[in-house]
């Protein structure tokens, strides 16, 4: 069962150094534990519900699993120069990275249903359109009933930005209900131009597109230095400004 839902996201890519385990812990029922340690060259995984598709993971992993109670834990750490991740039930556009650098852990349980548990540290990112930081933990689960949950936290740093590529980091797939999509389609029409620093977002909550708007929450943060604002079509545009501009889920 643990291998049919990890199958689910098409994992693929290379493993070097590769290292494998397996002892029998009961000969009677065949129960046995595994452990798999490798590095990682150019690995991927596609999305599936709440759980996001990453491409081009360079690193090294240590992944255990134990047969009997049908659970995979372990973790990666990722160091890549080509890392590419999408989060579609949330973001429309491929976030691309020139480095990656942080540990991601993985907890699957399919011993009834699934629950999957991913969870990083700091992870330090850079790329043209920003350098910063940024934090995750993601939750779902599945079992036999359709009882469904998929819960996300996620904590984004930009110490540095180009305000003309913010709309990759704008919410606005089609899963995002139409008044906060409404409001960043505006932010992304309005902020023309421009340097963003110390700026960043959270959201915290629920990735179901069924799920209550209050069961989940999402602040934006941009501090903009030298930036081009058009707050509405029929007004003059507004040069070299510097603002502080804050967003609290849809105000």
């Amino acid at each position: 069962e643990a291998t049919a839902q990890l199958l689910e996201h098409n994992p693929r890519g290379e493993l070097e150094n590769f290292d494998f385990e397996w002892s029998l812990s009961d000969t009677a029922t065949d129960a046995a534990q595994m452990r798999l340690v490798a590095n990682l060259n150019d690995a991927a995984f596609s999305a599936r519900g709440a759980v996001p598709a990453i491409w081009g993971i360079d690193g090294y992993t240590e992944l255990s699993f134990d047969t009997r109670k049908q659970r995979l834990t372990g973790f990666a750490d990722v160091d890549s120069q080509r890392l590419m991740f999408q989060l579609p039930a949330l973001f429309n556009d491929v976030w691309s990275y020139d480095h990656i650098n942080g540990r991601v852990a993985v907890d699957l349980d399919a011993s009834d249903g699934l629950l999957l548990t991913l969870s990083s540290g700091v992870i330090a990112a850079e790329s043209d359109a920003a350098t910063g930081h940024a934090q995750f933990s993601l939750f779902t689960k599945r079992t036999s009933d359709e009882d469904v949950v998929a819960n996300m936290e996620l904590m984004v740093g930009i110490s540095r930005g180009d305000i003309r590529q913010k709309s990759i980091y704008l919410p606005t797939a089609p899963a995002v209900k139409d008044s906060l999509r409404n409001l960043m389609t505006w932010l992304d029409g309005a902020i023309l131009d421009g340097t963003a620093v110390n700026s960043g977002l959270i959201y915290r909550g629920s990735v179901l597109p069924s799920s209550n708007p209050n069961d989940r929450t999402l602040q934006l943060v941009f501090n903009v230095e030298n930036g081009t604002l058009r707050f509405d079509p029929q007004w003059p545009v507004l040069d070299s400004l510097n603002g502080h501009v804050l967003i609290g889920d849809r105000n």
